[in-house]
C-alpha cells in the first residue's frame, strides 16, 4: 500500500517513475527499487477493500551461517531409511515434517527463531523448517554436499518479516 500511496502522489505531481529507498529501524538502507507510476484506480463507494499485507524487516543481529545437505555426513542417523519420490530421489524432511527445499529451508535454534518464521538474509528469503543448531546460528539446506561445502561459513545480518496491515493505518 505504501508503494501505491507514493505512486499516486508522484502521479499527481506529473512524474512517471521514481526510486524509493526503505530505511530500516537500524538506520541501514535495505532496498532500493524503482516504482512505475500508474493512474490510481478509485474504489467504488460501498465496496469493501481487502487489507493489503506488507512487511517490515526487523533485524535479529548477526548470525553465523553454515550449510548442510541430506547426506549421512551432514545429518548423521537422520539420513538413514529415507523414503524416495517417484524419481528415486530421497525425500528429506525437516523437524516440522515438511520437505526441505534447497537454498530456502534452514535449520535454526527454535528458541531463537521459531519454526515457520521467514527470515531475510541479503535480500533472500528462507523458512525455518529444521533444527540442529544452537543460538545465533543458521544452517542453510542445499541439495548436494558439494554445494553445501561451497557455501562454507559466513556471518550475516538476519532479518525477520513482520506483517503490517496498511489499510488499517489509512483509516486513522
Amino acid at each position: 500500500m505504501f508503494k501505491k500511496l507514493v505512486a499516486a502522489a508522484l502521479f499527481a505531481a506529473g512524474l512517471t517513475s521514481t526510486v524509493v529507498t526503505y530505511n530500516l529501524p537500524t538506520k541501514k538502507t535495505l532496498v532500493v527499487e524503482e516504482i512505475p507510476i500508474i493512474t490510481p484506480t478509485p474504489t467504488p463507494e460501498g465496496t469493501e477493500v481487502e487489507p493489503e499485507t506488507e512487511y517490515e524487516l526487523i533485524s535479529l543481529g548477526e548470525f553465523k551461517l553454515t550449510a548442510y545437505c541430506g547426506c549421512k555426513k551432514c545429518c548423521g542417523k537422520w539420513a538413514d531409511n529415507r523414503p524416495v519420490d517417484e524419481d528415486g530421489k530421497e525425500i528429506v524432511k525437516g523437524a516440522i515434517g515438511k520437505r526441505l527445499t534447497a537454498d530456502y529451508s534452514i535449520a535454526v535454534d527454535p528458541k531463537v527463531i521459531p519454526y515457520g518464521t521467514i527470515v531475510v538474509i541479503d535480500g533472500h528469503e528462507y523458512e525455518a523448517m529444521d533444527c540442529g543448531v544452537k543460538g545465533n546460528r543458521i544452517d542453510v539446506y542445499f541439495e548436494s554436499h558439494e554445494d553445501a561445502r561451497k557455501f562454507a561459513v559466513q556471518t550475516k545480518e538476519v532479518f525477520i518479516k513482520k506483517e503490517v496491515k496498511t489499510n488499517e493505518l489509512e483509516n486513522d
